[in-house]
């Protein structure tokens, strides 16, 4: 695997998509920490893709 730091990875989503995310290290830290479900939103987009396959599969 990769190993791109929390900084690299924050600033060239910042470049690619033209976005100030501010204090990214402080946002790592808090989903770190986080008991459950860390990845919350990926798993969110993950079902949401996963829907719309299963959609696109029944017609």
């Amino acid at each position: 695997m990769g190993k791109a730091d929390i900084k690299a990875i924050a600033k060239y989503f910042e470049n690619v998509f033209e976005i100030d995310l501010g204090d990214f290290y402080h946002s790592y830290l808090e989903i770190r920490n986080r008991k459950i479900n860390r990845i919350k939103f990926l798993d969110s987009l993950k079902d949401a893709i996963i829907r719309k396959m299963d959609e696109q599969d029944e017609k």
